[in-house]
């Protein structure tokens, strides 16, 4: 079957990791390592792909509108990542061929105009163009399996036309060296026809007439044993290396009836009730028994990328009744991905048009996947999303992935349909492969000297191609490396966070030569999740760097100081360390002076600070001829101060003084041997507040930062209690808030807007309202009584015990407040008072009210606006439940009859901005209005599902708990709105949403 085979060629092309819930269908056993095209690509470099299509008069049934093409273009798109990613992991791209050959009744190289075996560096245009030729090529009277391997028995007869060449000669030609993968489509059995007109076969010993119907099956029987025969052409396919000659891997796409296949079967697995050849098959076959499942076969047959997350795996899917009764099946297949990944390479399979398709990362943002389209989503991944074929049941998604990982987690792709067997029934599969960050490794220190008899310690850290430390865990945890130091191996110390390794060295005595080379063997693995088995990523093993090795000199040794311990601040002035010096080592005896001493910059001190050097007790300095004098096999230890003594901290902030030490060491034994050495040291700064504040200047201080910002707050808080509404749109919603976060009333799942939500405020003049009405929500600009605070805007909704507005809710719950300009503002009206799930519980039940979000006025900015704000809105409203929580059966405070200065209970019909009147909305248009628009219910909006002509529509029933209407019940789309809007983009260009929004008044406190 399909998913078989499927996981065959996806387990010889890469490695296949499980996702998070996976399928019995899927094979976990690993190819033959001949069969896996990722190591030769890996190992070559380079990539030859052999298209051989169908041309036989029964496509213009099987296959009337030409979608083979899309899917040999999207084949070809597959192909161009492989370099692609190459380039981006910062590897060398390999080399990758392409060519083509069409066969029915003869074979001939589809396009003779293009050069044998092109690269895939022409213009992308130019070769689809070639490729649009296959949709008219459905005329040949045969499908002849023979001719399309080799249709000349005879290569070198004269009557031959020059561009008839089958299948094996075309891969001979291929570039030496380069893997080849032959992709064979058909969509019919191995077929010799007579139609009237006379003929030859010219792939026997002796050209073959096509006279009658009577020798058809005759040829059929010579054709079989040409193929079959030891020896014959599908051992030719099968023999030796796929770097050389006709040897090559072979995938088969297959379309329409599986009663055909069994011989191209048979040639490409030899499994099956036919048998064909004796050398060991290195195929697959892909069945297709639909247009949808020939796109997603011939996409994901020749793509060798480094690994696939998943292979033809089929969702596990449920049914969801809905609160009118009718039920629909959602069938969700989730996967993880971590931030060892770099990108992705998506492709789905509804099944049917009438199945929508749903990508959802782990924020929960819902993409509805419809026609094709570039996203930025709000975590920084961006995705090019191409619909394949007309149908919209085929998608492929390219997905870049930023490298900071906020991205990772659990990723789900969605199949929904309004019927419920529908889901189930269709074909649903998605495979993805994964661009992986490669790593190497690197020596730290390659550029400090070893000295013979002395021991070191020597770090050794993976990194990725950009050189950049692998710091993720995914990276490194159960990654295996091996270093050797002069061809031993050396024990090496646990891996730290940031891929780190160390070991240490001691240098013999004796140690032959120079330099200490240092090579690893790294075997470098990733898991997608805890359970999933390990995916080992391409070995390296490599020199990492060489270590100069230096002979014990005859004079003394100065080692590098100590780090400090603690720090330098006003009431610890002074801090000491040392520096060993060694002429322990025979004949090292002699002298050691102070060459020179770089006193650090005072940098944020009032002076500077002293540096005093010590040798047993006695200040030494650079005037000294000898002050340290060693015998030897004597050591000791030289002390350095730095002291603040006479320096002030004058800055409030951490700093750090550097300076350095010059030596000069000369030894005893003639001739002398001497040399220098400067060590470095650094210590920390660090401030202390003080106490000490003359009165009077403390007073005097109060009284200018109180005094005169309350004269102007006065002014500035009058001017700014207004109402800023300007050009402004808005969102509202019926929704529940549960588990810290909303969710959409109608069938629990997050909330997300689209398009058909944003619905525009009005366009008055700025300033000049301070009371203001939005589907019942109503605000009023505040003055606060204290001038310090913030001016802001009551909002209330009546009938709500509980309102939430975006700066927090006052002291009572019914009051939120939200900006006074509009277009920054949200509220939340709770049809209740938020109540424990318990007397005393930490829980509190699911919390159902009314969400309003004022947006931007251009509607192409007012859903990425949305998504922004979303947590931020979901803590808000969770800390204002942990302030007014209470216990079952408390009642709520009877509201009063209106809050000072709101606007009235009943706004009646007039538009607040003395626009045009309307009948104020109530969350959305009446059950009536959708009956008469003739708008079916969307149980799935919150998907991120959008409606189109050629797409089927969904409303959202009526919320049992409250009266008024549901916002998810659509309103009627706008006449400009292209149909092929997506969920979170592709606006149109309409001046009705143009204009911006007034600016935020300024203010200097």
């Amino acid at each position: 079957m399909i998913g078989k085979g499927l996981t065959a060629v996806l387990l010889s092309l890469g490695i296949l990791v499980t996702p998070t819930s996976p399928s019995p269908s899927v094979s976990a056993q690993s190819a033959p390592p001949e069969r896996a095209v990722t190591a030769c690509v890996r190992e070559q470099q380079s990539l030859s792909v052999l298209f051989l299509v169908d041309s036989s008069q029964s496509l213009q049934g099987t296959d009337p509108n030409g979608q083979r093409v899309v899917g040999l273009n999207a084949a070809v798109d597959a192909l161009g990542t492989i370099a692609q990613q190459a380039s981006t992991e910062g590897g060398v791209p390999p080399a990758v061929f392409v060519e083509f050959a069409d066969f029915g009744t003869t074979t001939r190289r589809a396009f003779s105009e293009r050069p044998l075996w092109a690269p895939l560096t022409e213009p992308r245009g130019q070769l689809a163009g070639q490729i649009e030729q296959f949709r008219q090529r459905n005329r040949s009277e045969d499908t002849d399996y023979v001719g399309a391997l080799d249709p000349w028995r005879d290569r070198a007869a004269p009557e031959r036309p020059a561009d008839e060449q089958g299948a094996l000669e075309l891969l001979e030609a291929a570039p030496e060296g380069s893997c080849r993968l032959l992709l064979w489509f058909t969509d019919g059995r191995f077929d010799i026809d007579y139609q009237g007109t006379r003929k030859y076969v010219n792939w026997t010993s002796e050209p073959l007439e096509i006279a009658s119907e009577g020798i058809e099956e005759e040829a059929e029987r010579r054709g079989v044993e040409r193929l079959c025969q030891p020896g014959g052409l599908a051992d030719q396919l099968r023999s030796g290396p796929i770097t050389t000659g006709a040897g090559a891997y072979m995938t088969v796409v297959a379309l329409g009836d599986p009663s055909n296949f069994g011989l191209v079967r048979a040639i490409a697995e030899n499994t099956g009730a036919e048998v064909c050849g004796q050398e060991p098959a290195r195929g697959d076959v892909l069945e297709a028994a639909s247009l949808g499942e020939l796109i997603y076969a011939l996409a994901t047959g020749p793509n060798p990328n480094e690994s696939v997350v998943l292979g033809d795996m089929v969702p596990t899917c449920t049914s969801v009744e809905l609160t009118d009764a009718s039920v629909v099946s959602a069938c969700e297949l989730p996967f993880e991905l971590t931030a060892a990944i770099r990108s992705f390479n998506l492709l789905t399979l509804a099944g049917d048009p009438a199945v929508s398709t749903v990508l959802v990362p782990p924020n929960g943002e819902a993409i509805r996947l419809s026609g094709s389209q570039a996203l930025a989503l709000a975590n920084g991944v961006t995705l090019d999303i191409h619909q394949l074929g007309n149908a919209g049941d085929v998608f492929q998604v390219a997905g870049d992935l930023p490298g900071d990982g906020s991205w990772a987690g659990i990723w789900r792709l969605r199949f929904v349909s309004p019927d419920e067997f529908l889901a189930r029934d269709a074909v649903n599969r998605a495979s993805m492969y994964l661009f992986v960050r490669s790593l190497t490794a690197r020596l730290n220190d390659a550029d400090t000297e070893l000295r013979v008899g002395r021991s070191r310690s020597i770090s050794v850290q993976l990194v990725n191609p950009s050189d950049e430390p692998a710091t993720d865990t995914s990276f490194v945890s159960g990654s295996e490396i091996d270093v050797f130091a002069n061809g031993q191996r050396v024990d090496l110390s646990p891996i730290q966070p940031d891929g780190t390794f160390s070991f240490d060295f001691d240098v013999p005595i004796d140690f032959p030569g120079e330099e200490l080379v240092v090579t690893a063997e790294l075997r470098p693995i990733v898991r997608m999740n805890e359970s999933a088995p390990i995916v080992e990523l391409p070995q390296w093993s490599g020199e990492l760097g060489r270590i100069a090795i230096l002979p014990i000199p005859k004079h003394p040794i100065v080692d590098p100081f100590a780090p400090f311990i603690g720090a330098l601040k006003q009431s610890v002035t002074t801090l000491t360390t040392t520096a060993l010096v060694d002429a322990s080592a025979p004949e090292s005896g002699g002298c050691v002076r102070v060459s020179g001493v770089a006193v650090p910059d005072g940098g944020l001190l009032e002076g500077s600070p002293t540096v005093t050097l010590r040798w047993k007790g006695n200040v030494i300095g650079p005037s000294d001829v000898c002050p340290i004098s060693l015998a030897d096999g004597e050591t000791g230890e030289i002390e350095l101060e730095v002291s603040l003594e006479g320096a002030m901290i004058v800055d409030s902030t951490e700093t750090l003084i550097v300076g350095e030490v010059s030596f000069e060491a000369s030894g005893a034994i003639e001739p002398i041997q001497s040399g220098d050495v400067t060590n470095g040291y650094s210590t920390k700064v660090e401030p202390e507040s003080s106490d000490v504040t003359e009165e009077g200047a403390l007073w005097g201080l109060v009284a200018v930062a109180l005094l005169i910002p309350l004269l102007l707050l006065f002014g500035a808080n009058v001017i700014a209690a207004r109402l800023r509404a300007g050009q402004s749109a808005h969102v509202v919603r019926r929704v529940r808030f549960t588990n810290g976060r909303f969710v959409d009333e109608a069938d629990g799942l997050p909330v997300v807007f689209v398009s058909d939500d944003i619905d525009n405020i009005g366009n008055p003049q700025p300033g000049t309202h301070r009371e203001l009405t939005i589907d019942n929500f109503k605000f009023d600009a505040k003055m606060p009584k204290n001038p310090f605070g913030d001016v802001s805007a009551v909002v209330t909704s009546p009938g709500s015990p509980f309102v939430v507005g975006d700066t927090g809710t006052a002291k009572k719950p019914r009051i939120g407040r939200t900006p006074v300009v509009m277009a920054r503002a949200w509220a939340f009206a709770a049809d209740g008072l938020p109540t424990r799930t318990a007397v005393g519980a930490d829980t509190i039940e699911p919390l159902p009210g009314t969400l309003l979000i004022v947006t931007p006025a251009v509607h192409m900015n007012a859903l990425p606006y949305i998504r922004e704000r979303m947590p931020e809105i979901h803590d808000t409203v969770d800390r204002a439940i942990a302030r007014h929580i209470v216990d079952p059966g408390v009642e709520p405070e009877p509201e009063p009859a209106s809050v000072p200065g709101s606007a009235p209970a009943d706004p009646g019909p007039a538009d607040p901005f003395g626009g045009d009147t309307k009948p104020q909305r109530s969350g959305g248009t009446t059950v009536t209005d959708e009956a008469a628009r003739g708008e079916p219910k969307d149980p799935f909006a919150g998907l991120g599902a959008s409606t189109s002509h050629n797409e089927p529509a969904f409303g959202t029933p009526e919320p049992k708990k409250r009266s008024r209407k549901s916002t998810r019940e659509k309103r009627p789309k706008r006449s400009r709105r292209s149909k092929d809007d997506s969920t979170f983009g592709g606006f149109p260009d309409d001046s009705s949403f143009g204009g911006s929004l007034p600016d935020e008044p300024k203010s200097p406190f």
